[in-house]
């Protein structure tokens, strides 16, 4: 199957085989990568989502009009109503956030009117059948102050809902990064990883030579021989790892030298769908675990600096990032646990 007709270079000229087996795809790789004339060949990687198993919710503070406010204990942790008083804070209204994921629901009374752009690369409906696309998009923007719900880190109006997932579709994806990249995209949010893909990596590396934000999870997987993840270990991407409501490392949280800071990934409240999905217990709002959920509290911190200092570069948006964060306990330097330490909103606001 050629992909035909791409009106982007980074596309034109591949081709995508299908092959009985498994073994028939490997050797077919072997052949094409031996052949002088292909430039590359490789399997195409699966894309798993990051959320891990539900946990119960715990109380932060009360500190604006969104009735669960208090059950959000991550925006406590990581300072933001802290940063919310700093002199000219930027709310990132006009910041735009990819997310490529599972999809939203665009409808849901917390999301409403900040989806503005809102595409399916998949096979599937363009709704999100999963629920964990519209989990993220929820930390990232939901409302503040409107009364309902929950509040969001920043609040992009100008969220950008890229399905790829759920199903997964190799070329898809692809298709998915590259559209974030031409469209106007400043951050993009991948709460998603799995092996090495070299196409992935291609389009990534060109989105961040283009100046593009790209946060990425480190992965679930710390129990299961704590594998390395894509594209998060990608250079360039900001890694993310999930800490507790305790500053500890999240026991299912993948480690290694490629992790940039931690955000809470534990007990994290946020909007799923107001219909029936396959990963929520419940329609509206549900607490959720995952690396999937601490990488977009670090994309939406990254779309409140970018909406400070519009001419930051990534960077300058990492310094911030890394340098601001605060040291868990025990905690004297970067480890392979936990990066540069847990994200601090107000202190990374300060150092850009």
């Amino acid at each position: 199957m050629s992909v035909e007709g791409e009106e982007d270079k980074d596309l034109t000229g591949m081709n995508v085989m299908k092959l009985e087996t498994y073994r028939d795809a490997q050797r077919a790789c072997e052949m094409l990568v031996s052949d002088p004339k292909v430039e590359y060949a490789h399997l195409i990687q699966e894309r798993f989502l990051s959320p891990s198993a539900k946990r119960k919710v715990t109380r932060g503070n009360n500190q604006t009009l969104d009735p669960l406010i208090s059950r959000q204990w991550g925006l406590v942790a990581v300072n933001l109503f802290q940063a919310l008083k700093m002199p000219g804070f930027n709310t990132a209204k006009d910041i735009v956030v990819a997310i490529i994921d599972t999809g939203v629901d665009a409808n849901h009374p917390d999301l409403d009117g900040i989806v503005t752009d809102e595409q399916n690369f998949t096979s599937g409906p363009l709704q999100d059948t999963k629920g964990h696309g519209t989990h993220v998009i929820g930390i990232i923007a939901a409302m503040r102050n409107n009364k309902i719900g929950i509040s969001g880190v920043c609040q992009s109006q100008k969220i950008m809902s890229l399905k790829a997932l759920g199903p997964y579709n190799g070329p898809g994806y692809y298709r998915a990064i590259r559209y974030a990249i031409n469209n106007g995209a400043q951050v993009i949010n991948l709460s998603l990883g799995g092996g090495h893909d070299q196409t992935e990596e291609l389009l990534i590396r060109k989105a961040i030579k283009q100046g593009v934000i790209v946060v990425a999870a480190m992965g679930n997987e710390f129990k299961e021989g704590n594998p390395t993840s894509y594209p998060a270990a990608i250079d360039g991407v900001i890694s993310v790892g999930a800490s507790t409501e305790v500053d500890e490392r999240a026991s299912f949280s993948n480690t290694g030298p490629h992790i940039n800071l931690m955000a809470p990934g534990t007990s994290i409240l946020s909007t799923v769908p107001t219909y029936p999905v396959e990963l929520a217990d419940v329609l509206n709002y549900e607490a959720w675990p995952g690396t999937s959920m601490a990488t977009p509290f670090v994309a939406a911190t990254a779309a409140l600096l970018l909406a400070k200092k519009p001419t930051a570069t990534l960077k300058q948006v990492t310094q911030a990032l890394v340098k601001g964060s605060d040291k868990v306990p025990g905690q004297t330097g970067f480890s392979k646990e936990f990066g540069h330490g847990r994200l601090n909103v107000k202190r990374a606001l300060a150092g850009i």
